[in-house]
């Protein structure tokens, strides 16, 4: 028979927790590369774009890939990267990281020059500016492979493949509602 004493015990309850998120974290991780080998695989097989290539070239072959990604995803959903552990994990995150103050988290991150749309998941960026992500918040964050980027729409979360420009997966309400936004800007 195991001997535990209660020492023991309080560090296994304190480690579980630790345990869970790591778990989380790496289910995160294994999602977005999953993602990232499908990117990867199209920018593969797609004729490269060359430095040499005029701005309208480069936005062809962009177009081409984003396509070819929005194609081979078109059965894609949201929450297929942001499950609902991996969201509840996110939102905590958010709300240590500004320490609950989601009133100047939505100030520092909103847009300032153009409203931004709704964020749906394999559409484009759904405007011209892009909005600022704190530097605190994205080094809580796990890292992401250079394809994709955090980014806040209004009070959504957003995992933006920057090459292709496409919405690969949101977070809704990731900074909660009731932190100020008005209803028509979401």
């Amino acid at each position: 028979m195991w001997k535990v004493t209660s020492g023991a015990l309080a560090a296994l309850i304190v480690l579980l927790p630790q345990l869970n998120r790591t778990e989380v974290v790496a289910d995160f991780e294994h999602r977005v590369d999953q993602y990232v080998g499908l990117h990867r695989l199209v920018e593969a097989v797609l004729p490269p774009v060359l430095p040499s290539s005029s701005r309208a070239e480069v936005m062809r072959a962009t177009a081409r890939q984003h396509d070819t990604v929005r194609r081979e995803r078109e059965t894609a959903r949201e929450g297929d990267i942001f499950t609902p552990p991996i969201a509840e994990y996110f939102r905590a995150v958010i709300a240590d990281t500004c320490h609950g103050d989601f009133a100047v988290l939505l100030r520092a991150t909103e847009e300032e020059f153009e409203p931004l749309g709704t964020a749906r998941i394999n559409e484009r960026w759904p405007g011209v500016t892009l909005t600022m992500m704190p530097p605190k918040m994205l080094a809580a964050f796990p890292p992401l492979p250079p394809e994709v980027e955090y980014r806040f729409v209004h009070h959504d979360l957003v995992l933006w493949d920057v090459h292709v420009d496409l919405i690969v997966d949101v977070l809704r309400d990731a900074i909660p509602a009731e932190a100020g936004l008005p209803e028509n800007r979401r």
